[in-house]
């Protein structure tokens, strides 16, 4: 079958065929989400799930859980476009300036200049390739360039000057050496190419030539691409041929990107938005007057669209559609897992467990009466454990959007990914604490370099104890929807609800772990065989550990809101403030 990367056509229009725009009523629910001052946003790039906009000034923003926050000041040109190449993956930017920025993960250097150009660079893309990065960047000047970056070294060069001014590229890996890449202009020109490093500009060539200027393109597969820009005009490519599918009334599309093959959204010059629901266009919204820049969008059901005036509007799907959505993960863990994500909190080795907290904004680490160090970013999630087996607790944090656990001192792997739990397993009291993830969706429990095992699935957390006394942890899992707790090869009961905060520990003091539960609601705290006891209240992180040294966990809340820690029959402190994370146990 004929695709994109290897058709060189003369395209002929057949105006017929033309799929003309109607008006209609929007079936998404859209919200201006924020408004960033002063900057002109130049681009929207939402791969890998986490959506990212960046342009004047030349900052860079990503949005969490709700919010949009600044990654990134690379200085004050403007950013004029973004990529980064899979989950966690080397990020590049290109600057108006002619630089081009280079964030690789495996350096652990953040961002910084890996070249400049005396060139107006206009667009970029990026692929992996197993153990090699790649990018290409376009310009006004019609030359594409290629950066080349792994473990070992970095390559950054020329690789194709058409002499046509070039506006947009966008990129689909299905290989290392084999990777569809669309490059659009001026005058209607369409490049593609396949290439990489080896092949030079030989794998590259002049698809077509539609007539308009082209200012944006996506590609869905190998069979589904889209191109838009002056005159309102969009162009389909179905794998065969290209041809005009229908002409917007709007005067530049700067705008495109294909969510799924019933989902393309545009947006231009006017400020409206339009919609391809797999068989007419039609006008989705009219935002106003601004000129609207970049729309992108992920999970099939959420689109963001950011304008010249800082605006960041965002559109949702309330009708379920498959596949199911892929959520987002949050750099701050909800009460439910956090558990899990602590394996101990003995900072100095005497035996007991210590008051500290992690601030995300600014990777600050803070250890009550020890010591306060900075280690992270807003990124990470804390993942704190004993990983050398030296009786002390290291500094540790896992990095959501690359699978990085980074422990100060001892280590740094990558391992998991960003829809993982994280489960950092001391197997018995004189091993060392072992990296490892729980997988919801398919129940696999994956310890770095011990094990594989599946136990679990959907809807599950990770509660791994040692629930017989025999000194070795087991796995074990607590089903939200039913209550259940299920540890492997031990026993099987039902203990707590769904809306409860699991907290298992050695309450008794004989190194038995027992299922345990902390209901914000009411203040519950309800410790399988033991006890029931009123403490905290609803919006407290319930922090059980061994305050007294005494081998027993102390039942505790952290109240971010005014930095309290109150430990039962033992202790009211401050320390902290809202947004800190507890990081002891």
């Amino acid at each position: 079958m004929k695709t994109i990367k290897t058709i060189i056509i003369v395209m002929v229009f057949t105006y017929v065929f033309l799929l003309f725009p109607v008006k209609g009523e929007s079936a998404w629910d859209w919200s201006l989400q924020t408004q960033i001052s002063g900057v002109d946003l130049k681009f929207l790039f939402s791969k890998y799930h986490l959506p990212r906009t960046g342009g004047g000034l030349g900052k860079i923003f990503y949005y969490h859980s709700g919010f949009w926050r600044e990654e990134i000041d690379l200085g004050i040109s403007s950013i004029i476009d973004f990529c980064q190449t899979g989950y966690g993956g080397t990020k590049w930017a290109c600057l108006n300036n002619g630089e081009v920025y280079l964030d690789y993960y495996m350096d652990g250097q953040g961002w910084y200049c890996q070249t400049w150009l005396e060139d107006e660079l206009l667009g970029i893309c990026g692929e992996n390739g197993g153990i090699d990065d790649w990018a290409w960047i376009c310009s006004s000047s019609g030359k594409i360039y290629v950066s080349w970056v792994n473990c070992e070294w970095q390559n950054f060069g020329l690789i194709l000057n058409t002499g046509t001014p070039l506006n947009d590229i966008d990129s689909l890996g299905d290989g290392c050496c084999d990777k569809t890449i669309l490059c659009v202009g001026n005058y209607g020109k369409i490049y593609s190419g396949w290439n990489s490093w080896f092949f030079g500009s030989s794998g590259w060539c002049l698809q077509t030539t539609v007539g308009s200027d082209l200012h944006c393109v996506t590609l869905l597969n190998d069979n589904n691409a889209w191109t838009a820009g002056t005159g309102g005009k969009v162009f389909y490519y179905d794998g065969l041929d290209w041809s005009l599918q229908t002409q917007l009334p709007n005067p530049t599309i700067w705008g495109i990107y294909a969510l799924n093959g019933n989902n393309v959204f545009a947006c231009g010059e006017n400020g409206e938005v339009w919609n391809f629901n797999g068989s007419n266009w039609s006008l989705e919204i009219d935002l106003g007057d601004s000129k609207l820049q970049g729309v992108s969008g992920i999970n099939n059901r959420e689109v963001w669209v950011v304008s010249d005036q800082g605006e960041i509007f965002h559109g949702i799907n309330p009708i379920p559609i498959t596949p199911t959505p892929i959520s987002t993960p949050s750099p701050t863990p909800s009460p439910t897992c956090f558990i899990s994500q602590v394996s101990s909190g003995d900072y100095n080795g005497d035996g007991t467990s210590d008051i500290a907290i992690f601030r995300g904004s600014s990777g600050l680490w803070a250890i009550r009466d020890l010591t306060r160090i900075y280690f992270g970013t807003s990124l990470d999630i804390p993942a704190s454990g004993d990983y050398d087996g030296d009786g002390t607790t290291d500094v540790g944090i896992f990095r959501y959007d690359s699978g990085l656990w980074a422990i100060r001192d001892v280590t740094r792997a990558y391992f998991g990914n960003s829809s993982d739990t994280l489960v950092p397993l001391r197997f018995n009291p004189s091993s060392a604490c072992n990296i490892g993830i729980f997988r919801e969706s398919t129940g696999l429990w994956a310890i770095k370099n011990v094990t594989r095992v599946y136990f679990g699935g959907s809807g599950d957390l990770p509660v791994p104890g040692d629930y017989n006394g025999d000194g070795t942890k087991e796995l074990g899992i607590f089903r939200e929807s039913s209550g259940l707790w299920a540890l492997r090869e031990v026993s099987r009961f039902y203990f707590g609800e769904s809306a409860d905060t699991v907290i298992p520990g050695s309450y008794g003091g004989e190194g038995t772990c027992s299922a345990a539960i902390f209901r914000g609601s009411s203040g519950l705290w309800a410790i399988r065989g033991i006890s029931r006891i009123y403490y905290g209240q609803g919006g407290d992180w319930p922090v059980p550990a061994d305050y007294k040294g005494e081998g027993k966990d102390l039942p505790g809340v952290f109240r971010d809101s005014s930095g309290l820690w109150a430990i039962r029959d033992l202790s009211r402190i401050y320390f902290g403030t809202s947004g800190d994370m507890p990081v002891t146990r």
